[in-house]
């Protein structure tokens, strides 16, 4: 094990250090070899002129608390972690103690420690659900640390406590220590460390912590592999003796596709023992072990889902000793266009190096990597987490009110603070940076009224979302009215227009894909292949599909024959569908569901066929009241088997609205991507009763003009669709 001392450092070898850095400078190196006398005043007289210049600017604070100590720390500091001395896992855990020990040069433990994962918390949601649900088969209990104030000393809300009953927490409850931290120092690197000095092995200890046990200390972005610890806490004694191993984490930038430097060591796995006292230096950081486990886990930095994250975790940031300006004002669009295009979310951040190349190179945009196979598991596996993969885009927008600048911060004063200005709230902005993606939409098509894609565009587009539609099939009108004329697609009209679409580039932009009515088996067996086209392409293409087979009215729209089509070819695509029952009856072969619990058995063998997440758009239950519309969804975790079911009541509304259908998908699938399951069923039940409403209120004062059915007043509704006013109740539970 090497010193934690801190080292020291002679005035002679700073100035050769420095004196051999200037001679390194073209021209100033032969100046000062064959002039030193004149070279020396030359230099004298820069200083002056720039300090004088520094200081008349106002900025003399700022260069000698950032500039200093990091642009020249090359000069007389170096990294006293290495040599490190590191442990491959190469192979990973293979169900076997034995043999795995083996291979890392280890025996397998007499007796199994239990694993306490101690971490930090500062209200990231998703982060939190990602890392309970990644490494849940392998801890025995979580120990969660959240502070009453932020690093810069800002007293901030607990937001645990508000979450802490969301569905998504329900299979981890009882294995969860909570500890709220109440430092009162100011902030800081002193808060920091009463987080984990005083309070993380007090809590842990509440929560059973023993002498041998694992306990694991981190962040909460820093996330380790299950089979690390798994061979950490099976194997031993580890090497050199150490009760200490540091995690080689791999590092992430706003999504699981982009890396900004190699590795980060700051998570540890440690053995613990009474008798060793703990510090914050024992128990985070990399000075404290020369033991380091590669490629480890993961390390996700700034992997926030909404704008106002953003702003919430840069008014807080531990490291505003290292920025440039005084000021920084950003709006959402800038915000979104540095995300996307790579670049940090504030200027002038000065990197932390102890080299000048390895500086250069963290000042560089960041690296894209080709794939995003290796990331937690619920990463991959959940649709909801699908911006932390390949897109950058982050939809949800912070309040329109500006952030004024903070007056108190610490540590570092005035200068150090930035302002993010106003941030309006993304509704149906223009920008491409706003944009939350773009759709290939395939489906009906009428010339006059609104449903198929009609019903359809107009709504995403309000929503931010760019929509290329092709028509399935295209009509004068919907089949309501007394005739009807048309043309139709078949199999070979759809794979020539999307020939077009890949020969010039374009199949690749697309990360959403809605198929709506479809009417023959060619036209349907196409379709599938575009799916495995676009996906290939885009791996991430959320797939959601609309099975219109018919309704308990008029039965069936479509030949029964394209039922086996749809089980066979389209639901294993699928990652969403939006039937009615009477389409998930048909698809599973049921008749007359009674109630919910058989509904969402119905829905289970949906599930099996491949999507992950099914809303039943409509109900037709005996026990269901007859002024209320009721909506079901089903949400599973492919890795545990875990079904989140959910649950919603709207007023009924007497009448017969065509088009209302393909209006509900479009609008779940735009508020699904920006908002989840829960907020997208309260929106899409809001928008669909206003537009209901107002159609209703114009047949009623329009009735018998032309005799002919009243179409759904979208473009009167453009408001209600943007921002939905009323917000229904939406009921969640959990089933394993």
């Amino acid at each position: 094990m090497g010193s934690d001392a801190p080292p020291t450092y002679h005035h002679r070898s700073l100035i050769a250090s420095l004196r051999t850095q200037l001679l390194r400078i073209p021209g100033l190196g032969s100046l000062l070899a064959r002039r030193p006398v004149r070279a020396c005043l030359l230099i004298s007289f820069s200083l002056i002129v720039s300090l004088s210049a520094l200081w008349r600017l106002d900025l003399f604070n700022i260069t000698f608390k950032v500039w200093v100590p990091y642009f020249l720390r090359p000069l007389w500091d170096h990294d006293r972690r290495y040599p490190y001395s590191y442990v491959v896992p190469n192979y990973g855990w293979n169900g076997d103690a034995e043999s795995t020990c083996k291979l890392y040069g280890m025996e397998p433990v007499a007796e199994q420690p239990k694993i306490f994962d101690i971490f930090l918390f500062s209200g990231e949601k998703d982060l939190l659900e990602i890392r309970l649900r990644t490494l849940s088969d392998v801890v025995d209990k979580f120990v969660i640390l959240e502070g009453t104030e932020s690093f810069q000393g800002q007293r901030k809300e607990l937001v645990y406590p508000l979450i802490r009953d969301d569905p998504a927490f329900e299979p981890f409850r009882d294995r969860i220590q909570y500890r709220v931290v109440d430092a009162n120092s100011g902030g800081g690197f002193k808060a920091e460390g009463m987080h984990r000095g005083m309070n993380m092995l007090r809590a842990a200890e509440e929560a059973g912590l023993k002498q041998g046990d694992i306990f694991v200390v981190s962040d909460l972005d820093e996330i380790p592999r299950p089979d690390v610890l798994r061979i950490l806490s099976s194997c031993g004694p580890w090497p050199e003796g150490n009760k200490r191993v540091q995690l080689d984490l791999r590092n992430h930038l706003y999504a699981f596709s982009l890396t900004y430097r190699e590795r980060t060591r700051a998570a540890s796995v440690n053995r613990y023992d009474p008798a060793v006292p703990v510090d914050s230096t024992f128990t985070h950081g990399p000075a404290g072990s020369e033991v380091v486990m590669a490629d480890a886990g993961w390390h996700c930095s700034w992997c926030l889902q909404s704008l106002s994250q953003f702003k919430a975790k840069a008014l807080g940031y531990s490291h505003q000793d290292r920025f440039l300006h005084r000021k920084i004002a950003t709006t959402s669009t800038e915000l979104q266009r540095r995300i996307c295009q790579r670049l940090p979310t504030v200027d002038g951040f000065i990197p932390e190096a102890y080299e000048y190349k390895e500086m250069a190179m963290l000042s560089l945009p960041l690296r894209f990597t080709a794939s995003s196979l290796d990331v937690p598991g619920p990463v991959r596996s959940d649709p909801k987490f699908n911006y932390l993969l390949m897109d950058c885009r982050r939809p949800e927008i912070d309040t329109p009110e500006s952030i004024s600048e903070m007056e108190n911060a610490k540590p570092w004063g005035r200068e150090w603070q930035f302002v993010f200005s106003r941030l309006p709230r993304m509704t149906s902005s223009s920008n491409a940076d706003d944009e939350p993606g773009r759709v290939l939409a395939i489906q009906s098509h009428v010339v006059h009224g609104y449903v198929g894609n009609r019903a359809c565009v107009f709504p995403l587009q309000l929503l931010g979302f760019e929509v290329d539609f092709v028509n399935s099939v295209q009509l004068s009108n919907h089949t309501g009215y007394r005739t009807y004329k048309g043309q139709v697609l078949d199999g070979t009209d759809l794979k020539c227009l999307v020939d077009g679409l890949e020969e010039n580039s374009l199949l690749s932009q697309y990360t959403h894909m809605i198929t709506g009515y479809i009417g023959s088996a060619s036209f349907l067996a196409e379709v599938e292949s575009v799916v495995h086209r676009v996906r290939a392409l885009c791996r991430h293409l959320l797939y959601v599909c609309d099975p219109v087979l018919g309704d308990y009215d008029q039965g069936m729209y479509v030949p029964e024959s394209l039922i086996p089509e749809y089980r066979a070819r389209i639901l294993p695509l699928a990652s969403v569908i939006t039937p009615n029952q009477f389409e998930v009856e048909k698809l599973t072969g049921r008749s007359a569901i009674k109630d919910d619990t058989e509904l969402f058995t119905a829905v289970d063998e949906l599930h099996r066929m491949g999507p992950g997440l099914i809303f039943v758009t409509s109900t037709n239950l005996p026990q269901q009241s007859a002024d209320k519309v009721v909506m079901l969804a089903s949400e599973v975790d492919k890795e545990s088997g875990r079904r989140t079911r959910y649950r919603m009541e709207v007023p009924f509304i007497e009448g017969n609205y065509t088009g209302t259908g393909d209006l509900t998908t479009a609008l779940l699938m735009a508020f699904y991507t920006q908002f989840g399951v829960k907020a997208a069923m309260s929106r899409t039940g809001s928008v669909l009763q206003s537009v209901i409403n107002r159609t209703r209120e114009y047949h009623d004062t329009n009735v018998g003009i032309s005799g002919n059915p009243t179409e759904l007043r979208l473009l009167q509704s453009k408001r209600d669709i943007e921002d939905p006013k009323t917000q229904y109740d939406v009921t969640t539970w959990v089933e394993e």
